[in-house]
């Protein structure tokens, strides 16, 4: 297994929490890192994904977000559409459809 690099983290970490995650497998971690993204992205671009389950809208930008998330060396890469549908909260349908525009 790899070590993490914490530095990647968009904001510090105390050790506990650094110590938690160099004991995650490198699928978990890529998952953190995209839970992280997002977060901060969503916290930044507050109105890019809006509305409750079953009836979500998402802007442009948010989309390209999620689609630059896939490119290679990035945390989502190697995902599946239902692992990516999990983290991101966009449905398989309209990824597979995002993804199959890039």
């Amino acid at each position: 297994m790899k070590m993490f690099d914490a530095s990647i983290l968009p904001r510090e970490l105390d050790e506990r929490k650094v110590e938690r995650l160099t004991r995650m497998s490198d699928a978990d971690i890529n998952r953190f890192i995209a839970f992280c993204a997002i977060r901060e992205y969503l916290f930044d671009h507050p109105f890019s994904a809006l509305g409750p389950r079953g009836n979500r809208i998402f802007n442009d930008d948010y989309r390209r977000f999620v689609v630059s998330l896939t490119a290679p060396g990035d945390a989502c890469e190697h995902m599946s559409v239902d692992e990516l549908s999990q983290v991101t909260g966009v449905y398989d349908c309209v990824l597979e459809d995002w993804l199959c525009q890039r």
